[in-house]
């Protein structure tokens, strides 16, 4: 699903981008509700998800995409929408390294 997703980057068909942000967005928030009452933790392939999102949207000036950079940078996905949640060592981890890929290329459009 991921492999489609970085497609879609590539080949800028939004519409293939939004349905799977759409399918993402409800898979990360299982796994929130399943853990509720404990720090959230991921599977790695989830975090590895995020890192490649951010990694190819930072360099690139496309706002096609905006509505993943809300989702991946700004944590969406990793801590929902509500913030009611409390998060793992590993999870924070992968939120900084976002930001931190994020301010290296001024992604920072929100």
């Amino acid at each position: 699903m991921s492999d489609i997703l970085y497609f879609a980057f590539d080949k800028n068909p939004d519409g293939i981008a939004i349905l799977i942000h759409d399918y993402y967005y409800k898979a990360f928030a299982k796994i929130r509700q399943q853990q509720k009452g404990k720090p959230v933790e991921y599977p790695d392939p989830y975090y590895q998800l995020v890192s490649n999102i951010v990694s190819r949207l930072a360099p690139n000036s496309n706002s096609k995409f905006s509505f993943l950079e809300h989702r991946a940078v700004g944590g969406i996905w990793l801590i929902g929408e509500l913030s009611e949640v409390t998060i793992s060592e590993q999870t924070y981890g992968c939120l900084w390294r976002s930001l931190t890929i994020a301010v290296t290329f001024k992604l920072m459009t929100w």
